[in-house]
């Protein structure tokens, strides 16, 4: 694995968070928003089928950015919410004809360092993210999963291997990260799902983390 070097962590939030600020990658984003959206939802879809992740659920979204993923979600029917470290200005909203979001319990995406969660202990009963490789202290990020996770609750990490300018560590394997998380001695059990891969015919998998180790129902593909 390689990882970035930062002088500070003022200095990672700083270049982390100026990602969105970006013209060139806020106007493409903008652009492809509802897109994404549909992209999330169908990945989504058939991490229900595979029971990966189950329906009437509540989620948080680590990383989110402006908050496809939670859209996604929301549009299944989870109670789902994100945090970014730069979650964008809240007009930005109004240009994906979004609904007037007023409290922040509302937005899609609110202010949080996902290596320091501000939500209290077993909240949720997932966590997801696409963003792990942003992740600065990754064994600071898995404690702060497990911790707000319920008792049986489970993250699901999409990993994609990528090393540009905001990508903090990479991987040359997927089995290194299995290794990685193992390490870490909090995990039930750590896997990786690739069957989505397959289906769909896109470069992801998935990492997934259980709090307790799952029984055989529970990780069915009926």
């Amino acid at each position: 694995m390689k990882h970035k070097i930062y002088e500070t962590y003022d200095e990672y939030l700083k270049h982390q968070g100026s990602k969105i600020n970006e013209e060139k990658y806020l106007l493409r984003r903008l652009s492809k928003w509802t897109t994404r959206v549909e992209n999330f939802q169908k990945k989504f879809k058939l991490l229900q089928l595979l029971h990966i992740i189950e329906p009437n659920s509540r989620i948080l979204c680590l990383a989110a950015r402006l908050g496809e993923e939670v859209k996604a979600f929301r549009n299944l029917g989870y109670d789902a919410i994100g945090i970014d470290i730069n979650p964008g200005d809240p007009q930005l909203l109004k240009m994906f004809h979004l609904p007037k979001e007023l409290e922040t319990k509302d937005r899609y995406v609110i202010y949080g360092d996902f290596h320091k969660i501000p939500f209290p202990d077993n909240e949720f009963d997932y966590c997801f993210s696409n963003s792990i490789d942003h992740s600065l202290y990754v064994e600071k990020l898995s404690s702060e999963m497990y911790r707000v996770l319920k008792d049986k609750g489970r993250a699901v990490l999409e990993v994609v291997k990528h090393w540009k300018e905001f990508e903090v560590f990479a991987w040359e394997d997927t089995s290194e990260l299995i290794t990685l998380f193992e390490k870490f001695g909090q995990w039930g059990k750590v896997s990786l799902e690739n069957r989505i891969e397959i289906v769909l015919d896109n470069p992801r998998q998935y990492l997934i983390l259980d709090k307790e180790v799952p029984t055989v129902n529970e990780n069915s593909s009926d």
